[in-house]
């Protein structure tokens, strides 16, 4: 992997390395890129923004980059160095502003929640993704959402770079509920039960299935979630091709040791890097720019064979925590959640080309 560029000044043909085919007006996108370059006050920036006349969802997205871009600026000012990171997500923001700036907002087909009948009408799907996130907290600077905002991140990337390559994928609706019984102590941690989410997920697996998709994979993002057992328990009763990913398990286990400093459990230094990276305004910080957040310190229980890991228990998080974090935050960075992403997406996008492709026969998936 090359290290990051520094931002430059965009050209038009910076421009062009925006691959949205409705953004049409690059004489009107380009003075919107040169007038946000110029660093004008955040007023001005969202007024600009809205004489545009964006969707909410555009301007929702717009807004979140240049916030993220003025929190990369900030920090840079404080430490008295511009940071190579820094610099590359202001780049990235200013690109989506052009994206997004010069006309209605694009629709994305391979996200359900986004298109619309005249399009899914001719298309035909391959496979469904289905995210599952949770609600619940994550230490102090965390967002409640942190679990469903990154199975969104990721799944919506992952369709994404899939879609470029010819395969009909389609991202469902995120489920942003996920089994929190031992965090029922935890206030407004909203828990549903294994069993009501295995009849959830079993209720989309026969609508997917009465419209002629045949694979799903289910992208799990909240370590509270086995859904193992349900794959087991439908295998062999319904025709749809069952799929789990646990991303923050084995899909990055050989990567994490090479990115991070300390392991992470929850909202720690792997969670807080991606929330940096990708929905960086919702992350607490404090007047210095440091997380608001503690150290992330857990209570060993007495049981020495459980503390490394012999033997499993449910553990309840008001005990085993102090603000709910395990694992410390304090060397997340937004670029260390790019690299992780870039992995993720990789492997998951090859995965579900290749899945979409696949024929269903009677040795699938032999």
């Amino acid at each position: 992997m090359t290290a990051p560029q520094p931002p430059v000044r965009p050209t038009k043909n910076t421009r062009k390395r925006v691959k949205v085919e409705t953004c049409t007006d690059t004489e009107e996108n380009g003075e919107l890129l040169s007038v946000v370059s110029c660093q004008l006050s955040v007023v001005s920036c969202q007024l600009s923004v809205v004489s545009c006349q964006l969707s909410v969802f555009s301007f929702q997205f717009s807004v979140f980059s240049f916030q993220f871009s003025v929190f990369s600026f900030q920090w840079s000012v404080v430490s008295g160095q511009w940071s190579v990171v820094s610099g590359q997500w202001l780049v990235v923001g200013f690109e989506w502003l052009v994206c997004v700036g010069g006309g209605p907002s694009v629709m994305r087909p391979w996200i359900l929640a986004e298109t619309n009948y005249g399009q899914v009408q001719g298309c035909a799907y391959e496979v469904a993704v289905l995210p599952m996130g949770a609600t619940e907290p994550h230490n102090l600077h965390l967002p409640y959402g942190t679990d469903t905002l990154e199975a969104e991140a990721i799944a919506s990337r992952a369709c994404a770079v899939a879609w470029e390559r010819g395969a009909k994928v389609v991202m469902l609706p995120a489920i942003p509920y996920g089994t929190e019984t031992n965090q029922n102590r935890c206030r407004l941690s909203m828990n549903v039960n294994p069993t009501t989410l295995g009849l959830v997920i079993r209720d989309l697996v026969e609508s997917l299935e009465g419209h002629g998709i045949r694979k799903l994979l289910v992208l799990n993002s909240h370590g509270g979630n086995e859904f193992k057992p349900l794959l087991r328990e439908l295998h062999g009763r319904t025709g749809m091709q069952l799929f789990l990913c646990d991303w923050f398990r084995g899909l990055t286990a050989d990567v994490k040791g090479a990115i991070f400093e300390q392991p992470d459990d929850h909202a720690g230094e792997m969670e807080t890097s991606l929330a940096l990276a990708y929905f960086g305004n919702l992350v607490a910080l404090n007047a210095d720019g440091t997380l608001a957040a503690d150290e992330g310190r857990t209570a060993p229980t007495r049981f020495s064979q459980v503390d490394r890991g012999w033997i499993s228990i449910t553990r309840p998080w008001h005990l085993l925590t102090t603000n709910t974090g395990s694992g410390n935050p304090h060397a997340a960075t937004a670029e260390k959640g790019v690299r992780l992403m870039e992995v993720i997406v990789e492997r998951l996008s090859g995965f579900l080309t290749e899945l979409a492709a696949a024929k269903i026969d009677d040795r699938f998936p032999f």
